[in-house]
């Protein structure tokens, strides 16, 4: 089956018309199978409840209007931005009730433009910081990954080097710490470290005092 077919099946097991399948696939912009239960269920309790139901006879002169009438507003014309649209004029002896419900599409338009702008943020930014997540892994310390990648900037422009200057971050003031235990005799390899024994530790705090006395000689008068 194709995404289209998947997403109709989820939505019928749903208990959601699948007329809506083409609308999710593209207000989500699914490519693949992977997730597509979870998109019907964030349109069912997100978008669709304030999709209005009503009589598409009654509403159609209406629904037009408020689309054109938002889309002027908004300068849009098929959801483009555009420098200048000219639409028709809504007539002045416009009746009550259709004039009211011209104005109950618009809010309606309003709102789940909003609120399909808020999912897909939210949406986009949860996938980036599972992939912030994946370019920290073993940059740096496993225990601080989720702190660290919380503190990355997901609307950088460049999220590649808004990640590495992170890791510098991190780097540096890890090695700061690691100077300081070392200065005072108090460091402590990590257990279970390949990368440093117990016995080259001792060397390299051996040839630190060295260089210490051998520099202190080196300004005798």
């Amino acid at each position: 089956m194709n995404i289209l077919e998947l997403i109709q099946e989820a939505l019928k097991k749903a208990g959601i018309d699948i007329k809506h399948a083409e609308r999710i696939q593209k207000l989500f912009k699914i490519e693949k199978e992977e997730g597509i239960d979870d998109f019907v269920t964030l349109f069912k309790d997100n978008i669709l409840p304030v999709i209005p139901v009503e009589d598409p006879t009654a509403a159609a002169t209406a629904k037009a209007a408020a689309i054109a009438e938002y889309e002027a507003t908004h300068k849009l014309k098929d959801g483009k931005a555009i420098e200048t649209i000219i639409t028709p004029a809504l007539p002045t002896n416009m009746d009550a009730a259709t004039k009211a419900i011209i104005d109950a599409q618009a809010e309606n338009i309003r709102q789940l433009t909003e609120l399909v702008s808020g999912v897909v943020k939210t949406t986009g930014n949860a996938q980036k910081l599972e992939q912030v997540k994946a370019k920290l892994k073993g940059k740096v310390d496993e225990k601080f990954l989720e702190r660290i990648a919380l503190k990355v900037n997901l609307d950088a422009e460049n999220l590649d080097t808004e990640i590495e200057a992170h890791i510098a971050d991190f780097t540096e003031m890890k090695q700061g710490f690691i100077n300081d235990a070392v200065a005072a005799g108090t460091y402590v390899p990590p257990v279970g470290s390949s990368a440093t024994s117990d016995k080259e530790f001792d060397s390299f705090l051996d040839s630190k005092t060295k260089d210490e006395e051998s520099e202190f000689k080196g300004k005798e008068i």
